[in-house]
């Protein structure tokens, strides 16, 4: 094997000065993004999005916490795009399945390009994880994931050690899968443990 076929592939950002600042992106890498307000990390997700879109990548979009019409009024034109896959927790999981949010599905989910795929369990974390890596498992090339939010789970899963179990395994399977992974975490919703653990697992 040549020095040059062992050179991780660097990818662009999107934001060109973050770029810049971490010398890019790799394939394989994790990054966290610890976000305060709530709102402080989405237009670094967006870019990263545009600029998966830009280089033809599949894209996965994990919602734990917004129904699958306020996350596609957030996206906007982004939602065009064919190769994004809107991977819904939040109907079954925090909207418990009640009538206004499953009502999507029945009129408006074949309206858009992208898929949007509502997980039917999503507080089983087995199941999550069998529909999350069976969905990339029919995809091509290196896969891009956003994971909105590491927050959102929690409350969801009911315990810290459910997130830090499937993070640590999810980590070094998503490197070995060639993707890269975008996280949001809420700053101090969390355990020092768990900020700590996810702090040093970009690269």
């Amino acid at each position: 094997m040549s020095a040059v076929s062992m050179e991780r592939q660097r990818i662009a950002s999107g934001v060109s000065h973050l770029d810049f600042i971490l010398g890019g992106l790799f394939i394989g890498d994790n990054v966290v993004w610890f976000d305060d307000v709530g709102s402080l990390a989405t237009p670094f997700c967006l870019n990263f999005i545009q600029a998966s879109q830009a280089q033809g990548k599949p894209l996965i979009y994990v919602s734990f916490d917004r129904s699958p019409k306020n996350l596609l009024d957030k996206l906007g034109p982004i939602c065009d795009y064919p190769s994004l896959i809107i991977l819904d927790c939040f109907t079954h999981g925090k909207g418990t399945g009640t009538e206004i949010f499953l009502k999507f599905y029945e009129e408006a989910v074949e309206d858009w390009p992208c898929r949007i795929i509502p997980v039917k369990k999503p507080w089983d974390v087995a199941q999550f994880m069998e529909v999350l890596y069976g969905l990339h498992g029919t995809l091509k090339g290196d896969v891009r994931f956003v994971f909105e939010s590491i927050t959102g789970m929690q409350k969801l899963w009911g315990s810290e050690e459910s997130i830090l179990s499937f993070y640590s395994h999810s980590c070094p399977r998503l490197y070995e899968l060639n993707t890269i992974a975008y996280w949001i975490v809420e700053k101090q919703a969390h355990s020092r443990a768990l900020e700590l653990r996810s702090a040093r697992s970009r690269r």
